[in-house]
């Protein structure tokens, strides 16, 4: 039992890639529709009246269900293929900006180290670290980035990535889950802002602050990834 749900589940997952909950209304009212007419002009057009006035209630009816079918089609042509195009394109940008944004990470991730020790984090092993919300980490991006060489190349980086991140977000904002649209106009918006270190002072809340943003950017982009590989249902 627990398989088929499983099996189930998994195939509905796999036609919300394709249909929308006003996807699924459309459609469906017009294939009932569409069996109503057919029943009604291939056999009961010819059986006998059940009650009085139940041709002219038939017609009626006809014209009402076949408006709902042109009005299935024109959803069809004007509405849902469009969208499948947009949605192709939003796909193709998001993987563009995506592999741009974690090419971003070779530029500073490498340069952190493990603790007090020369061993350095690569991309993957620090986003597996922050993924698992590990302390260690936080203390070992703080120390690199107290540093103002450091610091400076971050935020360099940074910015170029949060200018991929905004360019999902102004074009496809409207494409997205409603959850994943509103995380990434929070990391977009004033909410979550990286800030450049003070030279002069001690910078250690400032630091501690671009840990958090950077944390929170991981998280999206771990859910932008799981939404292109259609996991998105699995992971909220």
């Amino acid at each position: 039992m627990k398989k088929y749900l499983k099996s189930f589940k998994r195939k509905l997952q796999i036609l919300n890639v394709f249909f929308k909950v006003e996807d699924y209304i459309v459609f469906n009212v017009s294939l009932f529709c569409l069996f109503w007419i057919c029943l009604y002009k291939l056999s009961w057009s010819s059986t006998e009246q059940l009650f009085n006035n139940a041709d002219k209630v038939a017609d009626i009816t006809y014209t009402v269900f076949s408006s709902f079918i042109a009005a299935g089609i024109f959803y069809l042509f004007t509405i849902y293929i469009p969208n499948k195009f947009k949605i192709k394109r939003m796909n193709e940008y998001l993987t563009y900006s995506l592999n741009k944004i974690n090419k971003g990470f070779v530029e500073y991730i490498p340069g952190i180290n493990k603790g007090e020790t020369n061993e350095k984090y690569t991309v993957e092993s620090f986003k597996e670290s922050l993924l698992k919300g590990l302390e260690s980490t936080k203390k070992d991006f703080i120390t690199y980035h107290m540093n103002p060489v450091n610091s400076s190349n971050f935020k360099e980086v940074i910015t170029i990535q949060n200018n991929y991140l905004n360019g999902v977000l102004l074009m496809y904002s409207n494409l997205l889950p409603r959850d994943l649209a509103l995380c990434l106009n929070d990391f977009c918006s004033v909410k979550i802002k990286f800030v450049k270190i003070d030279s002069t002072v001690d910078n250690t809340f400032t630091s501690t602050q671009n840990f958090y943003a950077l944390n929170f950017m991981f998280h999206l982009l771990y859910m932008l990834e799981n939404y292109l590989n259609k996991k998105y249902d699995e992971i909220i």
